[in-house]
């Protein structure tokens, strides 16, 4: 097998891997959070028990990180969760227009 063959299934489940990752972790930090400031939660998070796509934007408010900073394990769960959704945005387009240039140069 050539790089060539193998380089889209690499894409496909590094990419995979690094948005399980972001979930997983966005799970855990809601759980933190929900355990350690229940008012806060019970007051701002009224989707108990489901999933919904705004629990993901929640944790980047300046309300967050002001509690944050008082709480380090907050702090640091939060950090690993940006960290995580930068890359689960940049990792594709920056692996696959590395994918596209490394086929290019290939067929040229």
């Amino acid at each position: 097998m050539s790089p060539v063959d193998v380089a889209p299934v690499a894409w496909l489940g590094t990419t995979a891997f690094v948005w399980l990752l972001t979930f997983v972790q966005n799970g855990r930090l809601l759980r933190y959070f929900r355990n350690a400031y229940p008012s806060e939660a019970e007051h701002d998070i009224p989707w108990r028990g489901m999933r919904h796509p705004e629990l993901s934007f929640y944790f980047y408010r300046q309300k967050v990180a002001k509690l944050a900073q008082d709480n380090p394990k907050l702090a640091r769960m939060r950090q690993h969760f940006i960290l995580l959704s930068v890359l689960s945005i940049l990792w594709p387009f920056v692996s696959f227009l590395f994918l596209a240039l490394s086929v290019w140069r290939i067929t040229k």
